[in-house]
């Protein structure tokens, strides 16, 4: 039985896959050895655009892979250790029950461009960097009424201190993570 099968499809391929005639401008090609030829300006725009994705992945990809780039942690001790070593902010960063730590990661500071780190918690930021003057305690709030949301910036000890969080209650809940 197995050789009646493989003749019902030899005869089923001969059926649908006979020979077909080539397109005559396929055969001139193959007897005179020349190839199509190719817009030059759209091959060109395609290399060009493939450098320029291949570039952007890669550079993608380095600040991806970064070791230093960030740290996923719930020890306020671990967090603190990180971005002192990477950035020499000393942020007196402690262990408070009522606000879950996330990690933290650096960036640069939209103002002076020097180095930032930004601490995440369950519900909101803080972001600490150099502070450009010396004035120490100089608080700033903002409440957003209708969203809830809470943005509250001070210096202190020649840092700058940004928290911002989903609501009221944790932005006082987070105010534990440096002060007792």
């Amino acid at each position: 039985m197995p050789e009646l099968k493989e003749i019902a499809l030899e005869l089923v391929l001969d059926r649908h896959l006979g020979q077909v005639r080539a397109p005559e401008e396929l055969s001139k090609r193959v007897q005179t050895g020349t190839r199509p030829e190719r817009s030059r300006p759209v091959s060109r725009c395609l290399g060009w655009a493939m450098a320029a994705a291949m570039m952007a992945g890669g550079a993608a990809w380095t600040l991806h892979s970064r070791p230093d780039a960030g740290i996923r942690s719930s020890s306020a001790v671990q967090i603190r250790g990180w971005i002192q070593a990477r950035t020499g902010l000393d942020v007196p960063l402690r262990e408070a029950a009522s606000v879950k730590l996330v990690g933290a990661h650096l960036t640069s500071h939209v103002t002076n461009g020097g180095p930032a780190a930004e601490i995440d918690f369950h519900g909101g930021t803080l972001t600490v960097t150099n502070s450009s003057g010396n004035v120490d305690n100089h608080v700033s709030v903002v409440d957003e009424s209708r969203s809830g949301a809470k943005a509250i910036s001070w210096t202190m000890h020649g840092q700058s201190y940004s928290l911002a969080c989903d609501d009221q209650d944790q932005a006082r809940a987070a105010c534990l993570l440096c002060h007792s």
